[in-house]
């Protein structure tokens, strides 16, 4: 009896467990059917935003909690903006990228140790590797196309008296650009032909030995290392010419008092350069000190060129912030040549300081030259200054750009005379189409006795460029 008792009460205990886990197993069924429910519910509702998730979730606020849930949906309202945001700039960018980049031939194999590829972009031309530690090989070119209209009146003290209007459109350069790189950039071959105003030429030719990012060795014909504007490609600057202290100070100038006409443009040389720290750059040459192309030995031109950037990072040479940066940059630099020239020597200074910050670009300039000579009786004493003002209301797009320069070559040998005396005042707009490889540029300059400095000279020009890379 008491064993049947108990064997009875064990039963009724294992009838109620079933029973309980069959109710468990019921509920628990239920919950997780709710649960995906919900969760089919979101992802249908997240697939038609197009989001993949949920931006909101319909939740039963408590009635004394109104401003939560307001903070909750201002909150969901900024993330949207912000990820729609950050959608538009990365389909620009796609956008941008497909447009400028083609790809000639696929990536094929070349040894067991790398490829063999052939590629083409508007910022680095067409670019050929034969494995990045054997040889690479890249071409570009640059083509300018110019009207110059304006008018221009000279006169001299002894009554002679001219006036010219400009109306002309012309294709004033064409460049080409081939560079060599061996042993991973070890060695690096540079050659540049081009074609100005008629006349076919050699600008860039040299060979340089990179050993360190401190300490490079470059052989050949290259840019004297002197100022910012000088050491600036023309593609580069914000305007579509280089300014009259810039042609004066380090171009040839065929205007000089003297029959010396002194080139810092392109020279015959060895240079050493290099960067170090990121934060100070130094150039140091000795060249021949004649001009391009020519190496008649008539003297010899040492030059150095120190920069240092104080704040901020970017290019040494830039002039625009497209970028409309948020953190400032900003960069001085000196530079100093002597040259031996018939009997006598030339010496040239400049300093340069230039801002750069949320589309702001603020430089100014100082040139100093000092000439003497046994055809004169005393020093020449030119001295310039420049500011340059640009500024970008639409990022990457357009810069607005002010320019003025002032001038004094001291044509009179120190007489006190101040009539040589010029300045140049430009105002224009550079328009981006493919940042730095696409733009086009408008300008109007006043120029009063800059490139007339044995006469008076007034000029009003307006120039229009288009420059592309290729």
């Amino acid at each position: 009896m008491d064993h049947r008792s108990g064997s009875h009460r064990g039963m009724k205990h294992r009838a109620i467990g079933v029973v309980v886990c069959g109710l468990a197993l019921v509920c628990g069924t239920t919950m997780a059917e709710e649960a995906t429910d919900v969760r089919v519910a979101g992802d249908a509702r997240a697939g038609e935003e197009g989001d993949g998730a949920v931006l909101a979730e319909a939740v039963e606020a408590p009635p004394d909690a109104p401003g939560r849930v307001e903070e909750l949906s201002a909150r969901v309202e900024r993330l949207a903006a912000e990820l729609e945001s950050e959608r538009a700039a990365r389909r620009d960018l796609e956008a941008r990228v497909a447009a400028t980049e083609l790809t000639l031939i696929s990536e094929q194999e070349h040894d067991a140790d790398g490829d063999q590829r052939v590629t083409y972009s508007a910022a680095e031309g067409l670019h050929w590797r034969v494995a990045p530690e054997r040889f690479e090989l890249s071409l570009r070119g640059i083509v300018w196309a110019r009207y110059n209209g304006g008018y221009i009146h000279d006169a001299s003290e002894d009554g002679w008296d001219s006036e010219d209007w400009l109306n002309e459109l012309s294709v004033p350069t064409v460049r080409l650009q081939v560079a060599a790189d061996l042993g991973g950039g070890l060695v690096r071959a540079v050659a540049e032909p081009s074609i100005t105003n008629g006349e076919v030429g050699i600008q860039d030719g040299y060979l340089e030995l990179r050993l360190h990012p401190a300490a490079n060795l470059r052989v050949g014909q290259m840019r004297v290392p002197y100022d910012r504007e000088i050491n600036t490609e023309l593609h580069l600057l914000p305007v579509a010419n280089y300014s009259p202290i810039a042609s004066f100070f380090g171009q040839r100038a065929s205007y000089t008092p003297l029959e010396v006409n002194l080139a810092l443009g392109w020279d015959v040389g060895i240079m050493f350069h290099g960067t170090a720290g990121d934060r100070f750059h130094y150039r140091v040459g000795m060249f021949n000190g004649s001009d391009t192309g020519h190496n008649d030995n008539a003297s010899m031109l040492w030059a150095i060129l120190l920069r240092v950037r104080i704040v901020g990072a970017g290019s040494w040479w830039g002039w625009t912030d497209l970028e409309r940066s948020r953190s400032p940059s900003l960069n001085m630099g000196v530079a100093f040549t002597h040259n031996d020239v018939y009997d006598g020597r030339e010496i040239r200074l400049t300093g340069d300081i230039h801002l750069r910050w949320r589309g702001l670009s603020l430089a100014y300039i100082v040139h100093y030259r000092g000439v003497e000579s046994e055809y004169i009786d005393e020093w020449l004493h030119a001295h310039g200054h420049q500011v340059h003002l640009g500024f970008v209301p639409w990022r990457e797009h357009l810069e607005l750009v002010f320019r003025f320069t002032w001038l004094d070559p001291d044509t009179d040998v120190g007489e006190g005379d101040s009539k040589d005396e010029g300045y140049e005042i430009l105002a224009g707009f550079t328009l981006f189409l493919l940042g730095q490889n696409a733009k086009l540029t408008a300008q109007y300059s006043y120029i009063s006795n800059i490139e007339g400095v044995f006469h008076d000279r007034e000029a009003h020009l307006v120039q229009v460029q288009a420059q592309g890379w290729f």
